[in-house]
């Protein structure tokens, strides 16, 4: 039976489908991704039976998600001793990201298309009791069919854009039924707070706790690890070195015209630029090489 979210995925269908098969064609996303959250990958036999008694679910969108995840992680195992792990998210390198990062998980999966037959079948292999989503996915039918199968929903390191809440005022009432199948929201700040109750969420339900991100360790690199890195980079001890990192469409121009300022300032200074998602390399690359720049590809000479 299709609920009012499928219609509504199916009347922007027209739209959304052919902008998706030219980012599928063009800049090789979805690649991987798409038949997994289509439910190819599913578990099956004996790997399905381990979910049989229920599971703790944590959807951790991309990269920096995962972050969140790792951290939360142990806590959550220690609260749900007996129940298996399954971590999903939605972009291939936060698969990837998830699979290093987190590699005692029962599961690692995409996150179902929020279709209502798709989002049934993962709900049949995994059976969450528990669902924690990281930060800010929110997606309908997955929220309302989980909850009704009795699993318990959390928003965890929650938050709220400006750009996303003005989206959401558009549509407050529809927003409030989705949010009213969350349990609990805890927040990174005031604002994100603020936002939520203004979309309708009871205070009650919500919870500042800050940015779990900032929990992460990070064992710092000494000083021979700097050497070796360097070395690898074709970076002498004595040159200056700027990181630019997870940079997006847009910045790598403003990043690239400054950095023209400071090497000339500067000769013999390196700028580290790492684009946010792979597939931008290429044309990352273009753009430095008609600043003038001289560009050396780390990943392509098969050390990271």
């Amino acid at each position: 039976m299709l609920t009012r979210y499928d219609a509504l995925y199916y009347s922007l269908s027209p739209l959304g489908v052919p902008y998706l098969a030219w980012r599928w064609a063009r800049k090789r996303k979805y690649r991987h991704s798409a038949p997994a959250m289509l439910g190819r990958s599913l578990p099956a036999g004996s790997d399905a039976g381990r979910f049989s008694e229920g599971s703790v679910w944590m959807h951790a969108v991309s990269v920096g998600e995962v972050a969140a995840a790792k951290v939360l992680e142990p806590g959550l195992r220690s609260l749900f001793p007996g129940l298996p792990f399954v971590l999903s998210t939605i972009t291939e390198t936060g698969q990837e990201a998830a699979r290093r990062s987190i590699p005692g998980a029962e599961a690692h999966t995409y996150f179902p298309a929020d279709l209502s037959w798709n989002v049934r079948k993962f709900l049949d292999a995994f059976r969450p009791r528990f669902v924690f989503l990281l930060e800010s996915e929110i997606w309908p039918n997955f929220l309302t069919m989980a909850q009704r199968s009795g699993a318990q929903i959390f928003l965890l390191n929650g938050k709220l854009s400006d750009r996303s809440f003005r989206r959401y005022r558009l549509v407050t009432p529809l927003v409030k039924g989705v949010f009213g199948r969350i349990r609990g929201f805890c927040v990174q700040s005031a604002a994100d707070q603020e936002r939520f109750a203004a979309l309708g969420v009871e205070t009650g339900r919500i919870r500042v706790t800050g940015n779990c991100k900032f929990d992460l360790e990070i064992e710092p690199w000494s000083d021979a690890d700097r050497t070796v890195r360097r070395k690898e980079l074709g970076i002498d001890p004595d040159q200056p070195v700027v990181v630019a990192g997870s940079t997006h469409e847009g910045e790598e121009e403003m990043i690239l015209d400054v950095w023209k300022k400071v090497w000339e300032a500067t000769p013999g200074s390196v700028l580290i630029l790492a684009p946010r998602h792979p597939e931008r390399f290429g044309e990352v690359t273009e753009l430095a090489r008609a600043r003038g720049f001289e560009i050396s590809l780390f990943s392509a000479a098969g050390a990271g």
